[in-house]
């Protein structure tokens, strides 16, 4: 279960920075990295704040609330090479971005 502090992206009860409870009971603060939705799916993923360790897990609603569930194997390596895809696209927009801010509207070659 996570607890949860401000909210994120499109679920709200979802928060920038949450506190996993791992199975072996051990809690760890975590950032918020991002969610994604694949096939009807949704999925989170988050950073360790003091680890260097990222967690992905399934979304599912439940009438107590969001659950984050553990995946595996294949399902785990599509939702990871998804994350990854989108954090490059991510990367790519701010460099345009930064390129765009560089380089006044009135320049001329």
């Amino acid at each position: 279960m996570a607890k949860l502090d401000e909210p994120f992206g499109y679920f709200p009860e979802i928060h920038d920075m949450i506190t996993l409870e791992l199975e072996n009971g051990e809690e760890v603060r975590c950032e918020v990295s991002g969610t994604v939705k694949i096939d009807d799916n949704d999925y989170i993923a988050v950073v360790a704040e003091d680890k260097d360790e990222v967690y992905i897990y399934k979304i599912t609603e439940t009438k107590d609330g969001l659950k984050f569930d553990n995946i595996f194997d294949d399902e785990y390596q599509m939702v990871a090479e998804k994350f990854i895809e989108l954090s490059e696209e991510d990367e790519e927009i701010e460099k345009d971005d930064y390129d765009k801010e560089l380089i006044p509207d009135d320049w001329e070659e």
